[in-house]
């Protein structure tokens, strides 16, 4: 189900969906790589992840059954990465220094990556969606 959580992002064209999505995820990476792990868990990660919760969350003009399917989809295809990355990196970690304790990514860690990779997706998706409607104008 899709909650109305703003007019605004209702309004917004995919593109405006897609480009917040790019500047909040490369927003992320910056001050991750800029200011380090310690940082990041004081709050900013708490930050980016409402930010992407709110775009993909947001009505759409044409709020439909087909609109829903897709983001559902995007968000099981998301989860099953989000998932893997998760495991990934736990691996990783463990593979660097097995005596210690591996080191585990957050639960706001796991849910960016969700929530980039299913707002990628949703737009995608909704993108090929659109351009395949409209090359059956008799349909």
């Amino acid at each position: 189900m899709t909650v109305h959580v703003s007019k605004l992002f209702g309004l917004l064209p995919a593109t405006g969906k897609a480009a917040i999505v790019l500047l909040v995820t490369l927003g992320a990476v910056v001050h991750l790589v800029s200011s380090g792990d310690a940082d990041w868990r004081a709050g900013a990660d708490t930050f980016y992840v409402m930010v992407l919760l709110f775009v993909f969350f947001s009505r759409e003009r044409d709020d439909d059954e087909r609109v829903r399917e897709l983001k559902l989809r995007a968000l099981m295809v998301a989860f099953v990465s989000g998932w893997a990355f998760a495991s990934a990196f736990r691996f990783a970690s463990y593979l660097q220094d097995r005596d210690a304790v591996p080191k585990v990514p957050s639960a706001y860690d796991a849910m960016f990556v969700v929530l980039v990779v299913a707002n990628a997706l949703y737009l995608l998706w909704h993108h090929r969606d659109g351009r395949d409607a409209a090359a059956r104008p008799g349909v």
